[in-house]
C-alpha cells in the first residue's frame, strides 16, 4: 500500500472515516485438491485498490463540502471453494 497526505483527507465510503491518498495491491497463490478428480487446481488471483481525495477536507476533521473516489478491482481464476469461480467436478 502507498498512503500519503498530499491531497488531504476525505470521508471514505457512507462518510465513515477520514481516508488519505491510498493506492494498493493484493493478491493470492494456491493450490488445491479436487474431490472427485485426482488433480491439483491451481488458484490465483490479484487486484488493484485506490482511494483519492477529490474535494479534500478543510481542517481534516470536516466532512463539509468533500468529494472521495474509492475504486477496487479484483480477477481471479480457481476459487473452488465456496463455488466462487469454478464447479466441483
Amino acid at each position: 500500500m502507498f498512503i500519503s497526505k498530499a491531497l488531504g483527507v476525505a470521508p471514505g465510503y457512507y462518510g465513515q472515516s477520514m481516508n488519505n491518498l491510498t493506492f494498493g495491491a493484493f493478491g493470492l497463490y494456491g493450490n488445491s485438491r479436487m474431490l472427485h478428480k485426482d488433480a491439483v487446481l491451481m488458484s490465483y488471483g490479484y487486484g488493484l485498490y485506490a482511494f483519492v481525495p477529490i474535494m479534500r477536507s478543510k481542517d481534516g476533521k470536516s466532512r463539509a463540502m468533500t468529494m472521495s473516489l474509492e475504486s477496487q478491482g479484483y480477477i481471479a481464476t480457481g476459487m473452488k471453494f465456496n463455488y466462487a469461480t469454478a464447479a466441483d467436478f
